[in-house]
């Protein structure tokens, strides 16, 4: 398991994004996980579209990530060891970086207490997983102030 030092940032692919979005330049989306499949795929759906990507496995090392890097989203579990989801995004919202950063939940939690939870932690948006690729990428568009093209 990396440390967030350790912790990349994959680059967005020089090929040109999937058509429908025009993302905000230099976009970087974090994906807390702690499913090393999850993070994959959540990675290359984001990837796919141009973003670049960075991971954590854990709301300890995302806390960490927004320490030192700007994101303009971040995609979060609910359930991972060390730390979960809320109380990561309970301490991210106190960090100069993590306080407007939108946070979407992801996670399989779909009932609406997880969701009235979710808000009330400072999640701004609720995907349940699995999720389609076209849900994920119009809620990312929504908060990340992409346009269709």
């Amino acid at each position: 398991m990396p440390t967030p030092a350790e912790a990349s940032v994959t680059p967005a692919p020089t090929s040109a994004p999937a058509a429908g979005w025009h993302w905000p330049a230099n976009a970087r989306v974090l994906v807390v996980d702690d499913n090393l499949i999850n993070q994959t795929v959540a990675a290359k759906l984001l990837q796919r579209q141009g973003l670049q990507v960075a991971l954590a496995n854990d709301g300890s090392q995302a806390v960490q990530e927004v320490m030192h890097t700007p994101f303009n989203l971040i995609l979060m579990d609910l359930q991972m060891p060390v730390m979960d989801g809320l109380q990561a995004t309970r301490t991210i919202r106190t960090l100069p970086n993590g306080a407007e950063v939108p946070i979407v939940a992801l996670t399989a939690n779909v009932f609406e207490d997880d969701r009235r939870r979710c808000v009330e932690a400072g999640m701004n948006d609720f995907l349940a997983k699995p999720v389609s690729p076209n849900l994920l990428y119009a809620t990312l568009a929504r908060w990340m102030g992409a346009t269709p093209h």
